[in-house]
């Protein structure tokens, strides 16, 4: 049996791939409620990897079911019940389209930047929290309130998101997504309210 300390120590040393992120449940709700923590680190080699796996776990159950609606909702149109039932241009790619669970499938043809959104979206749906493990330093080192200025000078995440990819990524490996798209509406709201 291992001790603590040694333990510890691997923990301390164990190297992560770029493409891995670590899953665990909020740190105030382990404090608040009798919840045992979660901590999952998912380290298949490649993010497409990773993402299947974490699907895989998420919709089977293993971090609870008291959120999977939300979970189910956050998939959005890359989750179905039957592969006929993907649009064409995904059909046609089928080595991209995975059954995770018996009559589930999810696609995985998307960007590296809009699976760490779909992941990120996920876990915000589960209560959950995620840590990106990145191997290459960001060329700019982005503060929470750098990217909140940068991303607030458009309309929309989605015009965020093609203007500046590089501070997009920031944003959800920060997990600042969903706070900063919701800051854009209510701007974009209080404008249109002024005409």
């Amino acid at each position: 049996m291992e001790t603590d300390l040694v333990k510890l120590i691997r923990k301390v040393q164990q190297k992560h791939g770029e493409d891995s992120f670590e899953i665990s449940n909020n740190t105030l709700s382990t404090l608040m409620q009798d919840t045992i923590e979660i901590k999952e680190v998912y380290d298949e080699g490649d993010l497409t990897k990773n993402y299947v796996k974490f699907a895989t776990d998420l919709l089977s159950g293993k971090f609870g079911t008291e959120f999977i609606e939300q979970i189910i909702g956050g998939f959005g149109e890359t989750l179905k019940t039957e592969m006929k039932d993907f649009k064409e241009s995904y059909k046609k790619k089928q080595s991209s389209i995975k059954e995770i669970l018996p009559s589930v499938f999810i696609h995985t043809s998307m960007s590296k930047v809009l699976m760490e959104s779909m992941i990120a979206t996920l876990v915000h749906n589960a209560r959950l929290e995620v840590k990106f493990h990145n191997k290459k330093p960001e060329t700019l080192k982005w503060t929470e309130d750098s990217l909140r200025q940068e991303a607030l000078k458009y309309k929309s995440m989605s015009d965020f998101s093609k203007e500046e990819p590089d501070a997009y990524r920031a944003v959800v490996r920060h997990g600042m997504k969903i706070g900063l798209a919701l800051e854009m509406k209510k701007k974009s709201n209080f404008f249109q309210n002024k005409k």
